[in-house]
């Protein structure tokens, strides 16, 4: 069978969607023909030494369509001109017909663009949504903004309502989708790379005075997360020493971070940006708890974010600041400290109890991930429910 995967993003980068889709790959170039159809980075040439790299020997085909560069803190623009940069990755797309089309969404350009081409492309059409994100885009309050989210919720359903089947990352997801929808909808859990796991699970604990206690959040800076609690809490300690915070990645917000510490004059807070998987595994290394938040925003109940996983291969205390299905998950897990996002109060308490309480490598939580989230797992089991597998096709 052949098959082609439209993605708004993959590698180089190592983002959240790359990492999950680097997983499946191999699964599948195995017993069949994979065209990787790509959205390169703007103002970044594709350099295909690189992914190839990445992919470790993985045999696929990749197209790598050029993207414009835009201002990603503009909504409006933003969407424009990702539509724009998504209406060219799919005109490359109808040049390279496959019998199973798999499209990955958390790029809400995508979407409906995709509604558009996939009535006229032969085979099966599957789409993987990764996250209901038109829940979460801070649309305003008032009657605008209740209009808005409406009309954009109602694209999204219909455009939804143009494949064939539909996966999701939680049940909360596809019950959406079967509840708006007449479109069959699989959940396909978030995880884990083996490969990573295996790495972050060798990671031993920091030695006794082998530098200062740090707090460090690794992943996407964006509106979802709101790191600033994160920021504030480094101002409200940041008269005790040897006690730093460290956020490792990029995102819309990273800036405006940026532009908070120099003004609060924070030595204590540290803005790494984005950096390879083997610089990340540095900071895991350097780290004595790790943090993850989810605003309080209903939109993100149905979402678990993915960065848990490698927090609890790493076997550090956790404190998770989040309501609905990621605070579920993060329960389940021992070393994990739960508390209500966006309160730097509360943080700082949490910080400050961990620091004190001290912690030892969890064995627990790393058998827990090992045993039921790993990546190559959970897709194997899909793809033989699909009969995607050996001989099926």
């Amino acid at each position: 069978m052949k098959i082609r995967f439209i993605l708004s993003n993959f590698y180089p980068e190592e983002i959240a969607l790359t990492n999950r889709i680097g997983a499946l790959l191999p699964l599948l170039a195995a017993h069949h023909q994979v065209d990787v159809i790509f959205l390169s980075k703007p103002g970044v040439p594709f350099d295909e030494d690189v992914a190839r790299k990445k992919l470790d020997g993985v045999r696929v085909n990749l197209i790598a369509v050029s993207a414009n560069s835009y201002d990603r803190g503009r909504f409006l623009v933003r969407f424009c001109v990702e539509s724009f940069n998504c209406l060219r990755l799919w005109l490359t797309a109808r040049t390279h017909p496959a019998q199973l089309t798999w499209v990955s969404v958390p790029q809400l350009s995508l979407l409906p663009v995709s509604a558009l081409f996939i009535p006229f492309s032969k085979g099966t059409s599957l789409l993987e949504l990764r996250d209901l994100t038109w829940e979460s885009i801070p649309f305003g309050p008032g009657l605008l903004g209740r209009c808005l989210r409406n009309v954009v919720e109602k694209v999204a359903i219909f455009s939804i309502s143009r494949f064939d089947k539909v996966v999701t990352c939680t049940e909360a997801q596809a019950d959406f989708v079967r509840q708006h929808t007449r479109v069959p909808a699989s959940v396909v859990r978030n995880g884990i790379a083996l490969n990573r796991f295996d790495r972050l699970a060798g990671l031993r604990p920091k030695a006794p005075g082998s530098g200062p206690f740090t707090v460090t959040y690794v992943g996407n800076v964006g509106y979802a997360q709101n790191l600033m609690t994160l920021a504030k809490t480094a101002r409200l300690m940041s008269g005790i020493p040897s006690l730093r915070f460290v956020i490792v990645g990029d995102g819309l917000d990273l800036t405006k971070l940026r532009e908070f510490a120099a003004e609060a004059r924070l030595r204590n807070l540290i803005l790494v940006g984005r950096v390879s998987w083997t610089d990340t595994i540095q900071f895991y290394e350097q780290s004595d708890v790790l943090y993850a938040q989810l605003r309080s925003d209903p939109g993100l109940d149905k979402a678990e974010p993915s960065k848990l996983f490698e927090y609890l291969a790493s076997g550090r205390p956790i404190i998770y600041a989040g309501r609905g299905l990621g605070r579920t998950l993060a329960g389940m897990f021992e070393q994990v400290r739960l508390i209500e996002p966006e309160d730097e109060n509360l943080l700082a308490a949490s910080v400050e109890w961990v620091r004190r309480q001290g912690y030892k490598i969890s064995k627990m939580n790393r058998a827990v991930v090992r045993s039921g989230f790993i990546r190559e797992d959970i897709f194997a089991d899909f793809l033989r429910a699909e009969h995607l597998t050996g001989n099926d096709n």
